[in-house]
């Protein structure tokens, strides 16, 4: 078993690098109404995953994420990580 790491509040590309860290694979990204072109996709964050972090899942399953541009979805991430 794998632990699932904490990929809220990272871009894209470093989300995909920590879960294969992990020995995990990102399945679906849903992207917001937000992200609109391919540069967009690229420097969204990632606002909400499943499974949620510190879940214990078999080395090699998937992790879906949605991601976002909205400041006001990035920053509950950032209050959250604050407390």
């Amino acid at each position: 078993l794998s632990p699932v790491p904490d990929l809220l509040g990272m871009n894209r590309n470093d989300a995909i690098q920590r879960a294969t860290d992990n020995s995990l694979n990102i399945g679906t990204m849903n992207f917001d109404e937000t992200v609109i072109t391919t540069e967009d996709s690229t420097m969204a964050i990632v606002w909400k995953q499943n499974p949620a972090n510190n879940v214990n899942i078999t080395m090699g399953s998937s992790i879906t994420l949605w991601l976002t541009l909205d400041d006001d979805k990035i920053d509950l991430i950032k209050e959250d990580k604050e407390q």
